[in-house]
């Protein structure tokens, strides 16, 4: 958590604001096959969002 003032030229009262950055992770194994693979890839991903794909031959 990040806390900073909401008014920095150090004019008012002193009110103060908390931000938070929030990460979530999330793992999924998939046996799949190429055309599997390829519906996985055309799926429309947000702005802002990562996606990480690895493949393991297995």
């Amino acid at each position: 958590k990040i806390t900073t003032r909401k008014s920095p030229d150090g004019e008012g009262r002193a009110t103060w604001e908390r931000y938070e950055m929030r990460v979530h992770k999330r793992l999924i194994d998939l046996g799949i096959d190429e055309r599997a693979l390829r519906l996985v890839m055309r799926v429309q991903i947000p702005e802002g969002l990562n996606i990480e794909i690895e493949m393991i031959d297995v």
